[in-house]
């Protein structure tokens, strides 16, 4: 069986799409598949990560981050050059650029496409489409986007999410001593920075601060500085999986996306403050069921409300304890081996 993706990483998307797709990407080569990847070369991109898997992949010119109204057809275009003589059974597309008329464009040159979203935003001609997000209307999302023979996958039972994370055990927490500071693979708008000296100023005693951000971030060398003198701090960068900082953990301060459900998995309450468009109806949600204490977006940030939000679950017990349990509830039908299960069952 070959298999193509075609998903891109960059300083303004971030690494969540290739995140995923490197997930799926593993389960299917398990099962003897041959992936191949095509990405673009955009600043800022992880593509390191599926060069470190030694997953062949291709490099295409990039015209998606901008306002053209042919971009979708040239991505496709160039795409079709790249898998024209090959025989494939499935492409697999996680973009938020690329929708149906990208793939019609494909159709001709695989048996199958199979989508991954989580806006429904937009129409698709796919065979199947798995949206992970946290939603509280996830069953009629797709509803006149999709064919109507199209399978879907909808929910956080059928996250994208790294093997790894199996392997260990959920923890309610009850007391914070760990501090887990993340906002995706970019921080564009330095918010490490930002709670780092709130969390600096508030003097929390023999309490342990990880820091996870990209060593090429602007706000890396303020952060270091600032703490160079407190032993409790350290940093992280270009990690492959986030599973075993979150499992040590006692309590998170990061934004939405897949490391959302990657923390609810495990257990590990969070502070979450928004920092795209795309987040906001699955943390709105996840706030709704009581499985994350969110702030809003990133532009209404206020120290003083993080500040007091900080303290309350630091000195709170139940409550800490609660969005744990909530948390954890959100994710417990998931398991690495349901995803085999349940979806790869679709691509023999």
């Amino acid at each position: 069986m070959k298999i193509i993706f075609r998903v891109d990483s960059s300083k303004k998307i971030g690494s969540g799409h290739l995140v995923r797709c490197l997930s799926i990407s593993d389960l299917l080569i398990d099962k003897g598949a041959q992936v191949f990847f095509i990405s673009c070369s955009t600043k800022g991109n992880f593509n390191s990560l599926i060069k470190k898997k030694g997953i062949p992949y291709r490099v295409i010119k990039n015209k998606l981050e901008k306002d053209l109204d042919n971009s979708e057809i040239d991505d496709a275009n160039e795409t079709i050059k790249l898998i024209k003589d090959q025989s494939l059974d499935m492409i697999i597309i996680d973009h938020y650029s690329l929708g149906i008329r990208w793939e019609r464009a494909l159709k001709p040159y695989t048996k199958k496409i199979f989508v991954i979203d989580d806006l429904a935003n937009r129409e698709h001609d796919c065979d199947f489409l798995l949206d992970q997000n946290f939603v509280l209307n996830y069953d009629d999302r797709y509803r006149n986007k999709v064919p109507k023979k199209c399978n879907l996958f909808l929910g956080p039972k059928y996250a994208l999410l790294q093997k790894d994370y199996d392997s260990f055990q959920v923890r309610i927490r009850t007391r914070v001593k760990r501090l887990l500071i993340f906002f995706g693979g970019h921080d564009n708008q330095s918010l490490s920075l930002v709670i780092l000296k709130c969390v600096l100023k508030m003097k929390l005693p023999n309490t342990y601060i990880d820091i996870v951000i990209s060593s090429e971030d602007n706000s890396v060398d303020t952060m270091k500085k600032i703490s160079k003198n407190n032993p409790n701090i350290f940093f992280h960068h270009n990690l492959p999986s986030l599973s075993a900082l979150i499992n040590k953990s006692d309590l998170a301060i990061g934004a939405g996306g897949v490391s959302l459900l990657e923390r609810c998995l495990l257990g590990l309450p969070a502070i979450v403050i928004t920092v795209s468009d795309n987040q906001i109806e699955s943390c709105k949600a996840l706030s709704e069921v009581g499985a994350i204490k969110l702030l809003g977006h990133f532009d209404e940030f206020s120290e003083d409300v993080f500040v007091l939000a900080l303290k309350k679950l630091i000195s709170s017990k139940k409550e800490l304890s609660l969005i744990s349990k909530n948390a954890y509830n959100v994710m417990k039908e998931w398991s690495y081996n349901s995803i085999s299960k349940n979806i790869l069952n679709e691509f023999r």
